[in-house]
């Protein structure tokens, strides 16, 4: 799950939670008004109520301490509100500053997918580019004979041939037997200063040639 989608789950509740905050907000602010405005009335009944008796003025208690109550508990009431206004505040800022931290978060982590992206899109790359490199050359043997030549007579040198177990030089003769293991002989080696007219095979293959003709 990323930074975003968790913010997103986290702030789920957050609509509700703000709605209930203002209407308690509301009821809060309307119950002390309503207090407050009884204050003025209650005040002029205190007042009415005064009695004087040999020179005092004697007090009606109760209309007093009636308006000792209404005047606490509009404080609060107007109290709370600020408390329950103040925590709806922080809850707000709270969500706002984790916003910030997480799209910041988010920034970085897309940040670093594209990043990976890139760098394996870059590996990829490098790695046909190799490859193609590779390929290249093989091509252009393929495509230039006298390259082709020029390796197979590269092998050539490196082959050994005849009973002296030497490579390809001078003028040689092949044995006619398909399944020689020397295929060719010089010519000095075996004798002869000139190409025979027909078949030709090497001394080992003319003996097993005869020992099978022998046996059939």
């Amino acid at each position: 799950m990323s930074y975003l989608e968790e913010f997103v789950n986290s702030i789920g509740y957050l609509p509700g939670e703000v709605c209930r905050s203002l209407e308690l907000i509301k009821l809060l602010d309307d119950n002390a008004k309503a207090i407050t405005e009884e204050l003025p009335i209650l005040s002029a009944q205190y007042f009415s109520s005064l009695e004087k008796e040999q020179g005092k003025v004697i007090e009606n208690a109760d209309v007093l301490q009636n308006i000792r109550n209404k005047q606490q508990k509009a404080l609060s009431l107007s109290e709370e509100k600020i408390a329950v206004s103040k925590q709806l505040l922080d809850m707000i800022d709270f969500h706002t500053s984790k916003l910030k931290q997480d799209l910041e978060a988010y920034k970085k982590e897309v940040a670093n997918e594209n990043e990976a992206a890139e760098e394996k899109i870059n590996k990829k790359q490098k790695n046909e580019r190799t490859i193609m490199d590779m390929e290249m050359p093989m091509t252009m043997f393929m495509d230039n004979p006298e390259m082709q030549d020029s390796f197979d007579m590269q092998n050539d040198e490196n082959k050994t041939y005849c009973y002296c177990g030497k490579g390809s030089y001078g003028e040689m003769i092949e044995c006619e037997n398909p399944n020689c293991k020397r295929e060719w002989f010089h010519m000095e080696c075996v004798g002869l200063s000139s190409q025979p007219g027909g078949s030709w095979f090497c001394d080992d293959c003319a003996d097993a040639k005869k020992k099978s003709s022998s046996k059939s």
